[in-house]
């Protein structure tokens, strides 16, 4: 046998060793799971155990009762019964229970007895909690029929209300009214709408056999009683839910609290008790007698501010100030002021109850806390010890480089996915305990142990697997294999270099964003001085000290704050007054700090630029105007020289036709020139604003249909059908009878320019409601003789004409001068093109 053959039959020999000391190993690690998993179960059945013989039962009282279930401490268990605080919560939330059931035993009964005849006054009970007396509109019902409509009501047999709507008819009928208009100022007839209200659907009537409407003669006071009902049948029928509850409850015989409470008002006596040997004509020494046979008791007087009795009167944990509170606090309106509560328990608690029940629970818990403790004590020792001993034995094994041979495939899986697996059984172990735990708490009944022994086996289950998962990650840790072919692993080099390029980027952040990086150290280190005096006052020796240290940092950092905004609103209400245009508005810088500072200066800068480039605007606009109107004044001078020698030659005998002809052409040019001239002159008024308005009362009707008197020989000239859809009757408007006609003329005018012949022309003149405010509305349509290949809004732009070929005689003047001189009336002016088809509208406000 060579050396070759030698070392591979050592290595086999090793190998074979190795695997046989594994599964060796492996039989002893198993048993030691089984047992350490038996022990962590024993542990969950030892808590199991102690939360279900220790589960007790609170009466709690919230405008009305209920039982609520909870574990109490080791300090309650280990306490005597009637000196625990579950006793004393049992007691209070009893007290408070009878303080409750003897004040709807006010509302129900008479002499003792359910009185089904009783009356009620709906709004003295709906406002008893008021601490003022009720004054508002009253009506009276049966005590039964209440509380059957309250029935009807929650159980959906009955309509609680409805909304119905009202003629002023219907209204005066509703409430038996006269039917008299005077009182609806808005009402024209009996038939016209008047209000809508919710109304109560009558499904009892009130003792005098009467419906609500008919105790009120207007909606304020119906929708009071409507109120007042609604909330007296609702409370009374749940009060007497609870009042039939709490008859069995505190019946005698029933429970271990005896009580006795006796209201005199008016002189006449009440007694309410629950112990037969106190009859109803009872002394209150015969009920003091009684009651001192319980060591379990308390005497208390709500009204006075003083006890009457010694305070060796009351020997149970609950105050006589505490009775005093339920008392005054939420029932003071049922009890007068002379009355007396004795309240007691039968600490021989004959009676199967909460108190009862509660002191067995917890006298045979504490008998089993000992061997609870004690056992669970143990299983926790062994669980450690057994988990020490197979975490020394996985060492021996797996430790060194051969142990890595001998992991399995869970061992060898990414550590990612054995994580994600243990995750999701753990979830599904998780859920389905939980269903059978429930079981266990809640259901105790024939099933219990056949859920107490599913739920234990399940925890076992868990347990084990758990162990071998957390048992197979530490054979990792030992072999120092964790992150072995990991996801990690795999994603480390992208991960570093992800992290470098992070790294730089926040340094580069750092380096460029000086404001970020004192915003966030700023943040950070307030959030640290925070948790700092947080934790002195919760931990330190002086609280009180701390919490005045942070609360006068917290407050100097809000003022700062509150300062920061307070500049930046100043600096916002600066960028507002210059975008109004106060173009010479200044911040005052001096009384704003850091970046404010700057911002401001930089507003300011905006605002004097804003305002130097207005009012070089202003100035060229004003030059502009000087310049037409100086133009316009120097033309005028030659040009009435022209149409003067014009008008002298046509008056001369000339037989020359062609001569003749060339004076009418010079005729007609001037003329155009003069009219342009004029136009020119008063589009640079309209501009700068130096023309008067003198607004009158006008028919603007009647104005209309002069003007299309004026125009009708022009019309016909081109054969344009003037189509006018105007009211008979006139419409006045507020305007200046000169700029008007002005107006209206340059509309007509460049209808009769630009109109194509033949066609008709459309006028029309309606009234309408807008923003409530009446309207009238001027509206002229056309088709145009050339294209229209020019937005509507630069019509009315000095020069801008819709003949762009400019052979027509227009000017470009005459729509611009009519939307101003409208505008100046305080009119509206606006054009609408569709095509060929050209309109422009008027509107204006019209006065009376």
């Amino acid at each position: 046998m060579g050396k070759k053959d030698k070392e591979l039959a050592e290595n086999k020999k090793e190998n074979d060793e190795l695997h046989a000391k594994k599964k060796k190993w492996s039989v002893k690690r198993f048993i030691l799971i089984f047992l350490q998993a038996l022990c962590g179960t024993i542990i969950g059945i030892c808590f199991f155990v102690y939360h279900l013989s220790a589960q007790v039962q609170v009466r709690v009282e919230e405008g009305g009762t209920y039982t609520e279930s909870f574990v109490p401490s080791i300090k309650d268990i280990l306490t005597p019964y009637f000196e625990s605080d579950i006793y004393h919560k049992n007691l209070r939330a009893n007290a408070a229970s009878i303080i409750r059931y003897v004040t709807i035993r006010e509302q129900m009964e008479i002499d003792g007895k359910y009185a089904k005849n009783k009356i009620i006054n709906v709004g003295e009970f709906a406002n008893r909690l008021s601490r003022s007396s009720y004054d508002g509109p009253e009506v009276s019902y049966y005590l039964d029929d209440l509380i059957r409509w309250g029935q009807r009501v929650y159980n959906d047999k009955g309509a609680s209300s409805s909304y119905k709507f009202y003629t002023v008819g219907e209204y005066c009928d509703f409430f038996g009214l006269e039917r008299n208009l005077e009182k609806f100022p808005d009402a024209e007839s009996f038939d016209d709408p008047y209000t809508s209200f919710e109304t109560l659907s009558n499904e009892f009537k009130t003792i005098d056999g009467k419906n609500i409407e008919a105790y009120v003669d207007n909606e304020a006071d119906y929708q009071t009683i409507v109120s007042n009902v609604q909330k007296t049948i609702s409370d009374l029928y749940i009060n007497y839910i609870e009042y039939v509850k709490d008859s069995e409850i505190y019946k005698e015989g029933n429970t271990n609290v005896k009580y006795a409470i006796v209201m005199t008002k008016d002189n006449a006596r009440t007694l309410y008790t629950n112990v037969s040997r106190i009859n109803k004509g009872a002394s209150d020494t015969k009920i003091k007698s009684v009651f001192s046979e319980f060591d379990q008791r308390i005497y208390a007087v709500p009204g006075n501010v003083y006890d009457p009795y010694p305070s060796e009167a009351n020997t149970t944990p609950l105050t006589y100030n505490e009775i005093g509170d339920l008392v005054t606090q939420n029932y003071a309106y049922a009890y007068p002021e002379d009355t007396q509560i004795w309240i007691a328990i039968d600490e021989k608690l004959p009676v199967t109850d909460v108190f009862s029940t509660n002191k067995f629970a917890l006298e045979n818990t504490a008998k089993q806390i000992p061997w609870i403790v004690s056992l669970g004590a143990f299983s926790m020792v062994a669980f450690l010890a057994l988990g020490a001993v197979i975490i020394s034995g996985e060492k021996k094994l797996y430790a060194g480089e051969e142990g890595k041979k001998l992991l399995g495939r869970f061992e060898k899986i990414p550590l990612e996915i054995g994580v994600l697996s243990v995750a999701l059984l753990v979830m599904l172990l998780y859920f389905c305990e939980s269903i059978t735990i429930n079981e266990l708490d809640y259901r105790l009944s024939e099933d219990y142990w056949a859920s107490f022994y599913s739920s234990g086996f399940l925890v076992f289950v868990d347990i084990v697997i758990a162990l071998g998962f957390t048992y197979g990650f530490i054979r990792r840790i030992i072999c120092k294999n964790l992150l072995e072919g990991s996801i990690y692993s795999l994603l480390s080099p992208f991960i570093k270099r992800f992290t470098i390029r992070l790294r730089r980027w926040g340094w580069r952040v750092y380096d460029s964003a000086g404001v970020a990086i004192r915003t966030w150290l700023g943040y950070i280190l307030f959030l640290l001085f925070n948790v700092f005096l947080g934790c002195m006052i919760f931990f330190g020796e002086k609280p009180l000290l701390s919490f005045a240290a942070l609360f006068a940092f917290d407050l100097i950092i809000g003022i700062m704050l509150f300062n920061r905004n307070w500049e930046r609103k100043k600096i916002i209400d600066g960028i507002r007054a210059i975008s109004g245009g106060e173009y010479d508005y200044k911040i005052d810088d001096i009384k704003v700090h850091g970046d404010n500072r700057d911002l401001a200066a930089a507003v300011n800068d905006i605002g004097k630029g804003l305002g130097k480039a207005v009012e070089i605007s202003t100035k060229d606009e004003k030059l502009k105007a000087d310049l037409i109107t100086n133009v316009s004044h120097d033309i005028k001078t030659p040009l009435t020289s022209i149409i003067n020698y014009v008008d002298l030659l046509k008056r001369e005998n000339i037989e020359d036709e062609r001569i003749r002809k060339y004076i009418r052409v010079l005729d007609e040019k001037s003329q155009r020139l003069k009219q342009l001239t004029f136009d020119l002159v008063e589009a640079s008024k309209i501009t700068s604003g130096n023309i008067s308005i003198d607004l009158i009362r006008i028919d603007f009707c009647e104005f209309v249909k002069q003007a299309k008197g004026e125009f009708e020989d022009k019309f016909n000239e081109k054969n344009l059908n003037l189509v006018v859809n105007a009211p008979k009757e006139p419409i006045y408007i507020m305007a200046d009878p000169r700029h008007m006609w002005r107006v209206i003329e340059n509309l007509f005018n460049n209808v009769y320019k630009y109109a194509m012949p033949e066609t008709r022309v459309y006028l029309d003149l309606v009234t309408l409601n807008e923003d409530d405010k009446r309207k009238v509305v001027f509206a002229l349509k056309n088709i145009s003789g050339q294209q229209l290949n020019i937005p509507a809004d630069e019509l009315t732009e000095r020069f801008i004409r819709g003949d762009v070929s400019r052979s027509t005689e227009g000017s470009g003047l005459g729509l611009s001068i009519a939307k101003s001189l409208t505008n100046a009336q305080k009119g509206d002016f606006e054009i609408y093109l569709d095509g060929d088809l050209f309109k422009v509208t008027l509107t204006f406000d019209t006065c009376s």
